[in-house]
Order: C-alpha cells, then sequence, then structure tokens
C-alpha cells in the first residue's frame, strides 16, 4: 500500500507505541513491503527522534529523497492509507483513504506484505500480473508489486478468510460468483460469504466479482493469442457483443439454445440480442478446464513491456478496474540493497 504520515507525530503522549509504529512502518518500506511517503516536516522530525535503526534510517534517507517525486503517485490508485497518530485505535475507509490509527501498526506483522487471498494460487497468480501491467500502465513500474498469494482451496476459502479476519495482517479477498446469469444465485463458495460486508471493513477488502469466474474478465487479446480458433466462432468474442462475456462458463461453453434456457429459468431476456441466431449457434466456445493455467503460463512469459499491448482499457475494462484494486493494496518499492 501507499502509506502517507501527513502530520508530524506528538511525541508527548503514547510516544512509545508511535515509535513502534514508525519503526515498523519505515523497515517496511526499506524491504519494499509497502510504500511510505510523509511531509518533508515530518520526516525531518522523525529524522531527529533517537532509537531508529540502522535500516529505518538508510530507508527514511531514501524516502526523503522521493519525497516530491511520489507526493502524487496515489492519484493513479484505488485508495491509499493515512496513519493516524492522535486515534491510535483508528480503522476506517472513507473517500479512497484508509485511515489507520498507529496502535494498529506497532506489531511488525501488520506491516508484512499485503495478503491476497483467492480461491486458488492460478487466480491469485493472474491478479498479481494484472495489477504489475496496472502499475506500467499508470507509470508506476519503477515500484513494484509485494503481495503474498494465499490460496483458499475453492469452498474452504471462507475458513481462510476468517482465520485472516481475526489477524494482525491488512489483505484483499477477492473470488468469483460462480453466476451463470445476472440473476442467478451466488455458486457454493461465493454463498458461505453471505453475511460478509463487500468493500473495505477493518484491515481487508472483499470483493466478490461481477460475473461467473475469473476467466471471464482476462483480457481478450490473451486469450486470442492462445485460443484464437474459439475466440472466431464465438460470438461474444466480437467487439459489439463484449459485454456479454460475463456470465458465460468458458470452460464448458454456451449455446444459443442453453442462453434461452437460462433466461427461461430466470424469467428473463438476458440474450434477447441473440433472439434471431439458430440454436446451435456458438455463443461461447468451449476452452476447457486448462484455460486459466495456459492463460497465467503465457502471462508470465510477457516482459511489462509487452503485457501493455495485451490489456485494452474498452474491451478489458473490468479486468483493469480489479488490477487497480489489487494494485493498490499490492504497491510496495523495490526494496533497499544491503
Amino acid at each position: 500500500m501507499i502509506i502517507k504520515i501527513l502530520k508530524v507525530p506528538d511525541l508527548t503522549s503514547g510516544a512509545d507505541a508511535k515509535l513502534l509504529a514508525i519503526e515498523n512502518l519505515l523497515k517496511s518500506h526499506g524491504e519494499g513491503k509497502h510504500r511510505v511517503w510523509m511531509t518533508f516536516e515530518a520526516a525531518k522530525t522523525i529524522g531527529g527522534l533517537g532509537g531508529l535503526s540502522q535500516f529505518s534510517k538508510r530507508s527514511l534517507n531514501e524516502l526523503i529523497s522521493k519525497i516530491n517525486e511520489e507526493t502524487y503517485i496515489d492519484k493513479e490508485l484505488a485508495f491509499h492509507a493515512q496513519v493516524d497518530f492522535e486515534d491510535k485505535y483508528k480503522l476506517e475507509f472513507n473517500d479512497g483513504v484508509l485511515h489507520i490509527g498507529y496502535e494498529h501498526l506497532t506489531d511488525s506483522a501488520s506491516t508484512q506484505e499485503t495478503i491476497l487471498l483467492s480461491e486458488n494460487e492460478l487466480d491469485g497468480e493472474a491478479l498479481t500480473w494484472g495489477a504489475k501491467t496496472y502499475l506500467h500502465r499508470a507509470n508506476l513500474g519503477t515500484l513494484g508489486i509485494s503481495l503474498t498469494v494465499t490460496p483458499g482451496g475453492g469452498n474452504t476459502t471462507f475458513d481462510g478468510f476468517k482465520r485472516l479476519n481475526g489477524g494482525k495482517r491488512f489483505f484483499a479477498c477477492i473470488i468469483d460468483s460462480d453466476k451463470d446469469h445476472p440473476k442467478a444465485k451466488l455458486g457454493e463458495t461465493a454463498e458461505r460469504f453471505n453475511e460478509v460486508s463487500v468493500g473495505f471493513v477493518g484491515k481487508r477488502y472483499f470483493e466478490i466479482l461481477p460475473c461467473h469466474e475469473i476467466e471471464n474478465i482476462i483480457p481478450e487479446r490473451i486469450i486470442r493469442e492462445l485460443f484464437g480458433e474459439q475466440c472466431n466462432c464465438s460470438l461474444v468474442f466480437q467487439e459489439r457483443n463484449i459485454g456479454y462475456r460475463a456470465y458465460p462458463d468458458h470452460k464448458s461453453g454456451l449455446t444459443a439454445k442453453a442462453a434461452r434456457e437460462v433466461d427461461r429459468k430466470y424469467n428473463d431476456n438476458y440474450w434477447h440480442a441473440f433472439v434471431d441466431i439458430d440454436d446451435g449457434e456458438t455463443l461461447c466456445a468451449k476452452f476447457g478446464n486448462g484455460m486459466l493455467r495456459a492463460c497465467v503460463g503465457f502471462m508470465s512469459s510477457l516482459s511489462p513491456k509487452k503485457s501493455l499491448g495485451y490489456v485494452n482499457a474498452h474491451t478489458d475494462s473490468e479486468w483493469l478496474r480489479i488490477s487497480k484494486i489489487v494494485a493498490s493494496w499490492g504497491i510496495g518499492g523495490r526494496g533497499l540493497r544491503s
């Protein structure tokens, strides 16, 4: 995360805890786990404090050298954090800012890498690639993504969520809806989260993807590169129909007949745009169970520069939105050399 210190901390009370929070933040900055920014006034005051480790002093010096350059880096992100040295237990999200009371930062566990909880490792790898690519699109490629990807194990993802929610670490959790239609019920995994508030709460962010699963929003060009023939015979991969990629199960495919049946099931006309085509027409081809693995493998082979060419702001808008959120949680530095 981008973590900002905008005010000089008052050390007339709670000095030990405030100093410990500052030490943890500077160490995290120096290790590249988060990116700390502070005003010159705050940096001057903190630099004059006794008790900072040598590593934290080095981190502070590096931070000071980037204050002007990085003043507005949060403008390209979904949110940033601010440390509150007055309300020590504060932990709330307002207008793009996660306010964190200093007491939450006194345990070094809280300043470790943000955890990305996904249903499986491939989902996490795909989201991490998206976050890295987003940073390069935003001209923040000199920084990096620092995330601990934690696979939840499908239906047991909720159990992992509960454990993390009771811990010290900051984390983001993004899961599939498994809905095959806008009016369908959530799938088994997502349904277990039915009492969990979406968005920012405490030290975490939670979202259920507004589509069937992550395969539905993987950048179109990536899929065309690997599955060109299937894309060419899929009506939802035509530019005018790209929004209809959201709900077909890309692994098993969808015919016009099956789409009409699912519309009737939910008493809806979601697929009405295709009313004039034959039942046997292919709305979404069958890409197979190995689709995501193939996509992630291809993503990992791309350089940052080449990755940019595979993401389109028009056809991949939902992918970019999610990538921006993950990048905002995972942004860090490159770390100081020992």
